[in-house]
């Protein structure tokens, strides 16, 4: 099964919004979207091109300061499925050391995740327990973290850590206390 992928960062963020249906714009006028979209430091632009998509798209209102969103990345499978990447970066106290993590949704299938070295328990109050777990995943040459899919319905989400995909490498992971943070702030966008 192929998979299209497309990632953009913010400026073309605002010009692909052009290409989502009429209904699909967010209002930016109403509170509420305004609220989520500057606690998860998305600009409108990028709020009315996840608004145009197939999934419910859920955020991170706990972002942390150091923090600015880099890129959306967008899968779309043969099968109908969409799913996308908040990627951030963000750099500590002027370090030159890059830490990143992203914030991943799909209303296509998934599985279970493997057990790491250590594992994270953490409770949102709109998606529930999950947990997050330490261990090798995906591309990363080190440990790092990976949430187990939270949700139901038509949209799944989890926390990614540095490495896991290879647009989350070169950086390094934030804390697992920060990792706990994002995950519990998990909402959805309106």
């Amino acid at each position: 099964m192929a998979q299209h992928k497309f990632a953009f960062g913010l400026l073309v963020s605002c010009l692909v919004t052009g290409a989502v249906s009429p209904e699909a714009i967010a209002d930016d006028t109403n509170p509420n979207v305004m609220y989520v979209a500057n606690m998860a430091k998305i600009p409108m632009g990028g709020v009315k091109a996840l608004q145009g998509l197939d999934v419910p798209v859920a955020v991170s209102t706990a972002v942390p300061d150091e923090f600015f969103l880099r890129e959306i990345e967008l899968e779309f499978g043969d099968w109908g499925g969409t799913t996308y990447r908040l990627i951030y970066d963000g750099y500590y106290d002027n370090s030159l050391v890059k830490t990143c993590f992203a914030i991943e949704g799909t209303n296509d299938g998934v599985g279970g995740l493997a057990l790491g070295n250590a594992s994270y328990s953490f409770a949102s109050s709109v998606f529930g327990r999950g947990t997050i777990e330490a261990g090798y995943y995906g591309s990363s040459e080190s440990s790092t973290f990976l949430g187990d899919w939270v949700g139901r319905g038509n949209g799944y989400y989890r926390f990614v850590g540095a490495g896991v995909y290879d647009s989350l490498a070169g950086c390094e992971n934030v804390s697992v206390d920060q990792a706990i943070a994002i995950s519990e702030s998990l909402q959805y966008l309106p």
